[in-house]
C-alpha cells in the first residue's frame, strides 16, 4: 500500500514539474510577441500559474494550523478533475485521443475518470 501511495505521489510530482517547466520563466522576446498563438499560450500559462498561486495562498490561510490536511492531494484534485473533464469534452469522449493529449496511458486515464466519477 505504501509503495502504491509513493508511486502516485511521484506521478503527481512529475505532473506538476511538467506544468511548471512549460511555463515561461522569462519575459517573452520580441520575436515571440509577434506570434499571436505563442503569446496567447504564454498568457494562458501565466493565468493558470497565478490562479494556482492564489488558490494555494488561500488554502494556506485555511489549513495553516491543520498539519494533517493533505494540501497536495487537495490542489491536485482541484486541477486534475476539470482538466480531465474538459479534455474528454474536447476529444468527444475518445479516451485514446484524450490520453494522447494528456501524455498519459489510456489505462491511467480510465482509472482517473473513475476516481473523479467522470466516466
Amino acid at each position: 500500500m505504501a509503495a502504491c501511495l509513493r508511486r502516485e505521489s511521484d506521478y503527481k510530482t512529475k505532473q506538476i514539474a511538467i506544468l511548471l517547466k512549460a511555463m515561461p520563466n522569462e519575459p517573452l522576446s520580441k520575436e515571440s510577441e509577434t506570434d499571436s498563438a505563442a503569446l496567447e499560450a504564454a498568457e494562458c500559462q501565466q493565468a493558470v500559474a497565478e490562479a494556482v498561486t492564489n488558490a494555494v495562498d488561500m488554502l494556506w490561510e485555511v489549513f495553516e494550523e491543520d498539519q494533517s490536511a493533505n494540501l497536495y492531494a487537495l490542489v491536485i484534485a482541484q486541477v486534475e478533475r476539470p482538466l480531465l473533464a474538459r479534455t474528454m469534452e474536447h476529444c468527444n469522449h475518445n479516451q485514446t485521443r484524450a490520453a494522447s493529449y494528456l501524455g498519459i496511458n489510456r489505462a491511467t486515464l480510465r482509472k482517473k475518470l473513475r476516481e473523479y466519477n467522470l466516466n
